[in-house]
């Protein structure tokens, strides 16, 4: 399998203008054989909790459709971060397509405590694709011993994290999947965004760790790009 991990940078609230800039990646990580695409967390609006209320869709939404359209042209699946409106409230979703396959959402269980404001918490595990034994987090689930336990139970090798990270977070969040990988041996990914979100800065560095808990390829904290893993041979190149 090859994954690809799409380092963006959202414009806050622009959703017509980050779409564009998912599908360029999709497309050109299709091309370079990736059969699986994800980008950073919320970042079909940036994050901005602030936003929320306002962007949030349903998972039904009509806007959907286009997407899905373009999983089956391009035979490619792909995991992209939206406020979600659900039931109980708005969740952090990361929206996720197969070709042929109705999308589905994996929403954030474990919120940090600024998020309580504008997010409820997910409630239904769906964060796992068997067939790859994959397990998706989103930000601050992977300081969450419980998070990463549960992936090991359903037989995850590869746990992979989209989140949005500024400067005050990201050596913890680099050693912790640098951890989570020893300890369970497994690979670990993170792919985060870069530039402006909340009053902050999203600072890059996505990157892929081996089941040692070595790093085998990190991008840097200013540049657009993406790495592509590909797990049968551990081999991770940069697309630009």
């Amino acid at each position: 399998m090859k994954i690809a991990l799409a380092q963006c940078q959202p414009k806050a609230g622009d959703v017509a203008y980050n779409s564009e800039q998912h599908r360029n990646w999709i497309r050109k990580a299709q091309k370079a054989g990736a059969d699986l695409v994800v980008f950073p967390e919320l970042s079909l609006t940036g994050y901005e909790p602030d936003l929320a209320a306002e962007l949030a869709v349903e998972l039904t939404d009509e806007l959907w459709q286009s997407w899905q359209q373009l999983s089956d042209e391009l035979t490619i699946s792909f995991g992209m971060g939206m406020p979600i409106r659900m039931n109980e409230g708005i969740v952090i979703g990361l929206v996720l397509f197969q070709p042929q396959q109705p999308h589905r959402i994996y929403a954030k269980q474990y919120l940090h405590v600024d998020e309580e404001p504008y997010f409820v918490p997910g409630t239904v595990w769906d964060g796992y694709w068997a067939k790859h034994q994959l397990a998706f987090a989103i930000c601050y689930e992977i300081s969450v011993p419980a998070h990463a336990e549960q992936a090991v139970r359903n037989q995850a090798q590869l746990y992979l994290a989209s989140v949005a990270k500024f400067e005050n977070g990201i050596a913890s969040s680099n050693a912790r999947l640098a951890q989570l990988a020893r300890t369970h041996r497994i690979h670990t990914m993170m792919v985060n965004a870069v530039g402006p979100a909340d009053n902050g800065l999203c600072v890059g560095q996505t990157a892929v760790w081996d089941r040692e808990g070595q790093v085998i390829n990190q991008l840097g904290a200013k540049e657009e790009a993406c790495l592509l893993l590909d797990t049968d041979t551990e081999a991770v190149t940069v697309l630009q």
